[in-house]
């Protein structure tokens, strides 16, 4: 079990790679706006104006790394979702817990429906983004529910990544708000990859269950 416990510690690590991924089809994506626009724009493979993804810009966005993204957070779903699983022997038991898990689990597969429907595909991208935002910031909440008494420092920090996932997520939904569609959505995404690559060190160094209390998280 220690092995496999290793490896998935080490699949929640690399989820960190979608970062790269992001940035550096960034760099080829001149007229991309991060605060104004739809992550899911680096992944288009068509050059026009996307106005359903964007809060204020009205020129043709393209991306001609579009590849690399999509592949990017494909491989990051598929590491969350092994990640969780290889390393459940570790977590709480009971229906609570197991609902959690398998809701942020489930966001590892909007996130592969992100990238293997593009927003080209919109009905089917967008119900994946919403899986993606939705299913894990409740997991979040939820197992932060758990861990109170258990681990209460991971507790807060994971009931954190909840809420700020829900509220910006839903921020995004309502055309921005308050900071543009691009900030709001990175608000809703980035600190789940945040959670998976701590969560995944704490647990590589210390392999240990997480179903008992202790005196630090």
């Amino acid at each position: 079990m220690g092995d496999s416990i290793r490896t998935g510690a080490i699949c929640m690590m690399l989820t960190v790679l979608f970062f790269p991924a992001q940035f550096v089809t960034q760099l080829f994506s001149p007229s991309y706006d991060i605060f104004l626009y739809d992550i899911s724009l680096l992944g288009v493979s068509s050059c026009q104006v996307w106005s359903v993804a964007t809060s204020g810009g009205n020129e043709p966005v393209c991306s001609p790394l579009h590849l690399l993204f999509n592949i990017g957070i494909i491989v990051h779903g598929l590491l969350s979702i092994a990640g969780i699983w290889l390393t459940r022997h570790l977590w709480p038991t009971g229906g609570l817990a197991s609902t959690a898990l398998f809701l942020i689990a489930v966001g590892g597969v909007g996130a592969m429906m992100v990238g293997a429907f593009p927003l080209d595909d919109m009905l089917i991208h967008v119900i994946g983004a919403v899986i993606a935002i939705a299913a894990p910031g409740a997991g979040f909440v939820l197992l932060a529910w758990v861990l109170r008494d258990l681990r209460p420092k991971l507790a807060f920090w994971t009931v954190l990544v909840g809420f700020v996932t829900l509220l910006s997520g839903l921020g995004h939904a309502l055309g921005g708000l308050p900071f543009g569609r691009g900030s709001m959505e990175r608000l809703a995404v980035w600190p789940q990859t945040i959670w998976f690559v701590c969560v995944g060190m704490m647990l590589y160094l210390r392999p240990r269950p997480l179903g008992r209390a202790v005196s630090c998280a």
